[in-house]
């Protein structure tokens, strides 16, 4: 790819990665079709890297993969957890009507303010101070 500062060639850089993920997206799919697999079992990077090098040298990279995926790796178990189950609508109770959803606000009304430092709790250990020895000339 040719990097540029010049508006009109990074648009073409954004539509041409858009186009070769549309592409990649598409063969993806194929694949997991072809292969009866699940679509997540199938490795957009390693399958990025793969394709052009199967082109280059020759090959189908549809029946490629569809025979060698699992020895190239590239097609392997997903690792993606499971979804959680779904909660049927039934099970679901809304609040009662009258629900206050924004509170009053509380503030202590103290007359230096609530910026004022907080006091000290006594559970909290008391800190060394060091003295400064006297300043002499």
């Amino acid at each position: 790819m040719i990097w540029s500062s010049k508006l009109a060639v990074v648009q073409i850089h954004c539509l041409a990665c858009l186009i070769l993920s549309q592409l990649l997206l598409a063969f993806r799919q194929t694949l997991a079709a072809q292969a009866e697999i699940d679509l997540e079992e199938g490795s957009m990077p390693l399958m990025a890297e793969a394709i052009p090098l199967l082109l280059s040298s020759g090959l189908s990279p549809l029946e490629t993969l569809i025979q060698r995926g699992r020895v190239m790796g590239i097609i392997r178990p997903a690792i993606r957890p499971p979804l959680p189950p779904q909660i049927p609508g039934y099970f679901l109770i809304w609040p009662p009507e009258p629900l206050e959803l924004v509170r009053q606000a509380r503030y202590s009304h103290r007359p230096e303010g609530n910026t004022a430092p907080r006091a000290k709790r006594l559970d909290e250990p008391a800190r060394a101070v060091e003295s400064l020895p006297p300043h002499s000339l």
